[in-house]
């Protein structure tokens, strides 16, 4: 019996070699398949690496949602400058504005200093892997301080017309709209989940529950 067996098995042994062979190199001059190995790996191993890298930590995670609150709110007294500016002047045209000339200060001035303090934290790799986010969000930083400089001169002095506060409005607005959205990318790229803070909406309606 093991006579009869015996030459099968050579064969089967001797076929097995080259089969297997083949299954590890992915079709490397087999003309099999090339499976998800190689430079695929390689890519995947490198994605990972700068993950880590870039990856948050519980501190910067803080900050970036104490920095998005702030923006938020300077956000939210911006559109009502705009919307009060927009209507135009009436027996409290600036009472209105200056009931937000104040927090929209305050609050473009929080934006900047923890902003500040986000890009200090950064490690070495960090900066280093986020080099373009950071000229993002600092161009717009430097645009948010032009604009909000531009705008809280004329918030500063009574009889301004209308029309000449809905510019400045509209530059800041526009600014503080870029550095959210620079801001949120670079957030991302360091595992920040985008909704960990409130939009300009939703700080409104958490500013006013009746509303």
């Amino acid at each position: 019996m093991s006579r009869v067996w015996l030459p099968a098995v050579m064969v089967i042994s001797l076929a097995l070699p080259p089969l297997a062979w083949a299954q590890r190199h992915q079709g490397h001059g087999t003309g099999l398949p090339r499976g998800n190995s190689g430079i695929s790996d390689k890519d995947d191993l490198k994605d990972f690496k700068r993950a880590v890298a870039l990856q948050a930590s519980p501190d910067q995670m803080e900050l970036f949602r104490q920095l998005r609150e702030s923006v938020a709110q300077a956000r939210l007294h911006t559109q009502e400058v705009l919307r009060i500016a927009n209507v135009g002047p009436n027996d409290r045209f600036e009472h209105d504005l200056n009931q937000h000339a104040g927090p929209l200060s305050d609050a473009v001035d929080e934006t900047r200093k923890e902003n500040g303090r986000l890009l200090q934290s950064l490690s070495a790799a960090q900066k280093t892997g986020l080099k373009n986010a950071r000229k993002k969000v600092e161009k717009a930083n430097s645009d948010i301080a032009k604009h909000s400089e531009a705008l809280a001169e004329l918030l500063d002095h009574s009889g301004i017309p209308a029309s000449q506060i809905i510019g400045p409005a509209e530059k800041l607005e526009k600014a503080l709209s870029d550095f959210d959205s620079d801001e949120r990318s670079m957030g991302n790229d360091m595992g920040v989940q985008d909704g960990s803070a409130p939009d300009s909406q939703s700080a409104k309606t958490a500013s006013n529950p009746s509303n």
